[in-house]
């Protein structure tokens, strides 16, 4: 197992915690699943900025034989980077709003 994106696990680990991790997805947190190693890539590589999608082996065997981009959601790892990002995407989102708000660099209005 690839096991790079160590430093990652923690990060995510920290920033979300463990146990809402295994409570959302079922999965452990660990640094051979798919979030921490797009983290390590972001981190470490310039990879990420040229690129278009990331793709599971599965989906990009789609795309190959079918040119249509798809997911099958039922592998455990798959499932659990998506509702790890929402999570993250959702959490950024509401600290980056929270900075915002409190340096008085937007205003926010109901």
């Amino acid at each position: 197992m690839d096991r790079r994106a160590t430093a990652e696990e923690k990060l995510i680990g920290e920033a979300i915690g463990e146990d809402e991790i295994f409570a959302a997805t079922g999965c452990n947190l660990d640094a051979s699943h798919v979030l921490p190693k797009i983290l390590w890539l972001k981190n470490h590589t310039a990879i990420l900025k040229n690129t278009y999608k990331l793709l599971v082996p599965a989906s990009y065997i789609l795309f190959f034989l079918t040119g249509k981009f798809g997911l099958d959601v039922l592998p455990q790892t798959e499932l659990e980077f998506f509702l790890v990002y929402v999570s993250t995407i959702s959490m950024w989102r509401e600290h980056d709003k929270e900075e915002e708000f409190q340096s008085g660099t937007k205003s926010y209005h109901h």
